[in-house]
Order: C-alpha cells, then sequence, then structure tokens
C-alpha cells in the first residue's frame, strides 16, 4: 500500500471512530436526558397531586355571609393552605345530581347537604399527620361543624409517590453510571485509532500537556455537538407530549427543562474531555511494543 493510500485511509478510520463517537454519546445523552425529564416530571406531578387534594370544612348553618368570608379570606392566608373554594350546598346538590344522574331529593323532600369549604395544601404539608394537627385548631372555630378528608387515600398517595420516586432517582442513577462507561468506551476507541501518532509525539519530546490537549479539545466539541443533537431531539418530543398530550402541560415547568439542558451539555463535556485525557494518558504510559495488541 502506497503512502498516501495509507494516509487516507487511517484519516477515514480516525473520521470514523470520531463519528461512532458523536453517534453513541449522543443515544447515550438523548437516553440520559429523557430519564432526567421523567424524574423531574414526576416531581411536578406529585406536588400537583398533592395540592389538588380537598380537605372539607363543613361550616354551620346560618351563619352571615361577611362571617363566612372572613373565615375564608384567614383561611387562604394560611401558610399551609395553597388555594380555597367554597362550595355551596345547592352546588353540593346539582353536582351530585350531575354524578347520579337523578334528583334524589324528591324522595328527602329537602336538601341534606351542608355548605363546605374546600382547602387545598401545599404539597409539603399535605399528609395525615400535619392535616390532623391543624384539624384540632380548625374545630375550635365555632363556625367549623367538622373537618372531612379521605385519610387512606392521602396515605396511600403519598406511600406511592415516595416509593416511585426513590425507583426513579435509583435506575436514574444506576443509567447515569451506565452512560460514564459507555461514553468513556466509545471515547477510548476513537482514540485507540490515534495511539502510535501519541507515542510518536511522546518519542520525539513532546510533553503529555502538548499531546493531550488536541484530544481532549476534538473530544469536547464532539460531547457538545452530542448534547446539541440529543437535546434537539428531546425539544422534538417535548413539542410532540405539549400539542397532543395537553395533561403533560400541567407538569411541564421550562426553567426546570432549561436546568436539565444545561446539565445535560455540561455533562456532555466533562464526561468526553475527562475519557479523552485518561485515555490518552493510558497510551502514553504503554510501552510502544504494547500498542500493537
Amino acid at each position: 500500500m502506497s503512502k498516501n493510500k495509507r494516509e487516507k485511509y487511517e484519516r477515514r478510520r480516525v473520521r470514523s471512530s470520531y463519528i461512532s463517537v458523536t453517534a453513541s454519546t449522543t443515544l447515550v445523552l438523548f437516553i440520559l436526558s429523557l430519564i432526567g425529564l421523567l424524574v423531574l416530571s414526576s416531581d411536578r406531578l406529585s406536588r400537583h397531586i398533592k395540592e389538588n387534594f380537598a380537605v372539607g370544612l363543613t361550616i354551620e348553618p346560618g351563619i352571615k355571609d361577611t362571617d363566612r368570608d372572613q373565615l375564608i379570606e384567614s383561611l387562604r392566608m394560611a401558610d399551609y393552605v395553597k388555594d380555597v373554594r367554597y362550595v355551596s350546598k345547592e352546588d353540593a346538590l346539582q353536582t351530585l345530581k350531575d354524578d347520579l344522574g337523578e334528583d334524589f331529593v324528591e324522595f328527602v323532600g329537602e336538601n341534606p347537604l351542608s355548605d363546605k369549604i374546600e382547602i387545598f395544601m401545599k404539597s409539603q404539608y399535605a399528609n395525615s399527620a400535619y392535616i390532623d394537627s391543624v384539624g384540632v385548631a380548625l374545630q375550635e372555630n365555632p363556625m367549623i361543624r367538622s373537618i372531612e378528608y379521605h385519610r387512606l387515600m392521602l396515605d396511600e398517595i403519598n406511600a406511592n409517590i415516595r416509593t416511585i420516586g426513590l425507583w426513579l432517582v435509583a435506575f436514574a442513577g444506576l443509567f447515569l453510571v451506565v452512560s460514564i462507561v459507555l461514553i468513556n468506551n466509545a471515547v477510548r476507541l476513537a482514540i485507540y485509532a490515534k495511539r502510535f501518532t501519541i507515542k510518536t509525539m511522546q518519542l520525539v519530546g513532546a510533553t503529555r500537556s502538548f499531546i493531550s490537549g488536541p484530544f481532549v479539545r476534538r473530544m469536547m466539541w464532539n460531547g457538545l455537538l452530542s448534547a446539541v443533537i440529543a437535546l434537539a431531539f428531546m425539544s422534538g418530543l417535548i413539542c410532540y407530549l405539549y400539542e397532543y398530550l395537553p395533561e403533560y402541560r400541567v407538569v411541564m415547568d421550562f426553567s426546570v427543562i432549561g436546568i436539565l439542558y444545561a446539565a445535560v451539555v455540561i455533562v456532555a463535556i466533562l464526561l468526553t474531555s475527562m475519557s479523552a485525557h485518561i485515555a490518552v494518558r493510558k497510551f502514553l504510559r504503554m510501552k510502544a511494543e504494547d500498542l500493537y495488541y
């Protein structure tokens, strides 16, 4: 094989190895960002579920509207309250009619329901222990007859959220480790194609930093390119979910997504540059005859 043909072959092999690194790193970063989005969305979803759990306060009949409004405003100003909603007994009756499909008042003769105030707790306070302690204080108010909420349902919601959260975090951590291994192997294989060049530069007196610098910078750019491609695919997926799955908009937070994107870019640059540095140092420590194996 002539020298020109050999050089062209080497250039094609090196180019092919860098393309392979970019493709494999892009795939790993896309899956990693997808898992990150799932973890962040699950956290926002859990807060949404907790903050839509209603605690009902039954009001004593015959209280004045002004007193009732003052009670609602005092509840709205409480630190643990996310929102407050007043439900009159007429509105509650209409909702019950819609659910049952019939008017049962014809049988009982009058509306048996009571006026209620529904309070929605902030997510960090939405647990049965805290609601019970708040309920003891609220029941001292003479305008409140009773406090009702689905205790077992709330406990089950919190238990399921904790379990799912732990599994998601564990899975994300495991895949992060796998991502580090995969990206490191891909970078090492790419630099393997230039191992003789690295050793030649060392033999003619080049310093380690001078030798590793170009490889580290090249892999940093490869990592940045992979991150941009992966995030472009991720943006397409998010746009699809936003357009065709309106319920997903509830858990979508663009500020959090921006943080995720920045984290993916930083991880890509750090992993590829560190892997390149480690790979070059490894080949520099090897003997010339060992490079053939």
